[in-house]
Formats: C-alpha cells, sequence, structure tokens
C-alpha cells in the first residue's frame, strides 16, 4: 500500500471522540509493504481521541516493511495521539523493518495523552 499520507496495514485514520470508542483488536497483518511521507503503520497509521476510548489489543505485524519518507513509523502504530485514554497491549512485531527520517519505532513512532 503506497500514499502520500498517513497508510496503515488495516486502518489509514482511526478516531474516537466524545465517549466515543474505537477497538482494533485481535488482526495479524503480514507479508505487505507499505509507505507514505508521514504517520506509518504496520496495523494503523495515525489514531487519535478526543475524549474518546482507543484501545489496540492482541494485534501481530509478521515480515513487513513499514516506511515513511519524512517521520512517523511504526510497527503497529504511526502516529498516537490520546486526548482522553488510549492503549496499546499486546501486540507484537516481527521480521519487520521499520524505517523514517525521525521518529521511527518498533510497536509506535510516538504516543501522545494529554
Amino acid at each position: 500500500s503506497s500514499a502520500s499520507y498517513t497508510v496503515g496495514g488495516l486502518l489509514g485514520y482511526g478516531s474516537a471522540s466524545g465517549g466515543s470508542e474505537c477497538y482494533v483488536r485481535e488482526n495479524t497483518v503480514e507479508n505487505c509493504v507499505m509507505t507514505a511521507s508521514y504517520n506509518v503503520g504496520g496495523l494503523l497509521g495515525y489514531g487519535s481521541n478526543s475524549g474518546g476510548l482507543t484501545e489496540i489489543d492482541g494485534n501481530a505485524v509478521e515480515n513487513c516493511t513499514v516506511k515513511a519518507r519524512n517521520s512517523h513509523a511504526g510497527g503497529i502504530a504511526g502516529c498516537n495521539y490520546a486526548a482522553g485514554f488510549g492503549n496499546i497491549t499486546d501486540c507484537t512485531v516481527s521480521n519487520t523493518t521499520v524505517q523514517a527520517s525521525s521518529y521511527a519505532g518498533g510497536i509506535c513512532s510516538t504516543f501522545t495523552r494529554t
């Protein structure tokens, strides 16, 4: 999968706000190549919540390449911003290459909770 901004193996962009809930559970993404300028994740490109709940739990990314030409690449999530309650738990990344000019992480490039 390739785009200029926000790419994920399952979701490019996920959001929960105002008491809503967003769950991403027990998925496996495998044998893929994802490339974009910003916010690239093996599972989720960009996750955001504003007063809601976002849970990423029990997911796996295997045998993939996750590449941000500029910034924010993560094996599970490219970038996650939680202005409410957000968690990434029990996720695995194996045999996967994660690359970015800045902000690269095996699970998540940046996780901000305010």
